[in-house]
């Protein structure tokens, strides 16, 4: 199964956590696919806090939050043969993942979503909302059959 990435850097630390709440409030948001989202945020010495938005059950086959939580931590985590190698399993290939640690400087925050193709989230929907937004949002699909 396919699933979108898709993560908004912001330029300060609270950013990301406070346009969860803003989206989160507005009326229809589980079409968005945040319900079940992550904020990071790296501090400025550069260490990185990952915190699980899940406002609902997940039922999934595919333990989402697992792999959400997986996918923020490689993302995240120093260089190394073990994390390219597990990152390229999950599909996400080296030029996205060099976007993703070049804009995640030391004091922003962002907020990563993984929409499964099969869900009610609407992945256009969503980046429609998060363009109303100042941020940089990086996209991707993966397989999320592992």
């Amino acid at each position: 199964m396919r699933s979108d990435l898709i993560l908004m850097i912001f330029d300060r630390q609270v950013d990301a956590q406070r346009v969860y709440y803003s989206i989160q409030s507005m009326r229809h948001s589980q079409i968005l696919g945040l319900d079940k989202a992550i904020v990071v945020t790296r501090d400025s010495a550069g260490g990185i806090s990952l915190t699980l938005r899940q406002d609902v059950p997940d039922t999934s086959p595919t333990k989402g939050a697992d792999l959400r939580v997986q996918i923020a931590n490689l993302l995240f985590s120093p260089d190394s043969e073990e994390r390219n190698t597990a990152l390229v399993k999950l599909g996400l290939d080296e030029r996205f993942e060099k976007r993703v640690i070049k804009a995640m400087d030391a004091g922003k925050s962002a907020l990563l979503a993984l929409l499964r193709y099969d869900d009610i989230a609407d992945r256009d929907e969503l980046l429609r909302v998060l363009a109303l937004f100042r941020g940089q949002i990086l996209h991707t699909t993966i397989s999320t059959e592992h």
